[in-house]
């Protein structure tokens, strides 16, 4: 017997880690060009791109479950795109060191975990799809992961 789900719950909830894991591979594809420094350069590039990967694949996963459910799979708003992307400008234009940039993405990442955190714990309440919630869980495990594969640039 199939279980049953909300499914405004789970399109809101597969909505919002497409909408976080499109965010973080946008950052990081602004963030690679910008890394200057020598030996460290070609460690951090790698593991962003590792990490540019797995952001991609999570969006996939999500968006898949978005257009199975006839549901248009929705980007940030390009107020808050060119936001992220002025904040990137800025903060890399006196210091583009692998050290600096590991410490803004661990700093995304963060604010990545806690905001899917509180909405999976809301789309639990709410009834959504276990597959949606998987998603979601992924998305975490990646992203703190991450942070401790960062901070061996800080």
């Amino acid at each position: 017997m199939q279980k049953t789900y909300d499914k405004k719950a789970t399109a809101h909830f597969a909505e919002h880690i497409y909408k976080n894991a499109k965010m973080g591979a946008d950052s990081i594809a602004d963030m690679l060009p910008k890394i200057k420094d020598g030996e460290e350069k070609k460690g951090a590039v790698s593991a962003l791109t590792a990490q540019y990967t797995e952001y991609d694949r999570i969006a996939s996963e999500a968006e898949k479950v978005l257009i199975s459910m006839n549901v248009a799979p929705k980007e940030e708003n390009m107020l808050v795109k060119m936001s992220a992307k002025a904040g990137i400008m800025m903060n890399t234009m006196t210091d583009s060191t692998s050290s600096h940039i590991a410490e803004m993405v661990i700093e995304g990442l963060t604010m990545g975990i806690v905001d899917t955190t509180k909405r999976m714990r809301e789309a639990e309440k709410n009834g959504c799809d276990e597959k949606v919630l998987k998603i979601g869980h992924e998305l975490i495990s990646f992203q703190e992961k991450s942070v401790d594969e960062m901070k061996k640039f800080l």
